[in-house]
């Protein structure tokens, strides 16, 4: 979940893993010296960077923070007709 494509990229970038639900989404740093879920990942870092003067997100859950609190209700409106679960079944956040 990003406002737009280049935080969608430095979230991509980052290497974390997405856990979610209709209610939540969070961003888990799964890596250590034994595992990476991203191997290919410097490869992705150094083009967002090349094409786009981008950085990885240091931490995804800050943007995916600022993207609920901003664009929620736009996106209650739109999936609400669709699929009113979502939107009744919505916790405070």
């Amino acid at each position: 979940m990003a406002r737009d494509m280049r935080e969608f990229f430095r979230v991509l970038a980052s290497g974390w893993t997405a856990w979610g639900d209709w209610e939540s989404l969070a961003y888990d740093n799964q890596r250590d010296e034994d595992y990476d879920p991203c191997p290919d990942n410097a490869k992705f870092r150094e083009w967002l960077r090349h094409h786009f003067g981008l950085e990885a997100a240091e931490d995804p859950n800050e943007i995916v923070g600022t993207t609920d609190t901003q664009l929620w209700d736009r996106f209650a409106e739109w999936i609400g007709p669709i699929c009113p679960d979502v939107v009744n079944s919505r916790t405070e956040v």
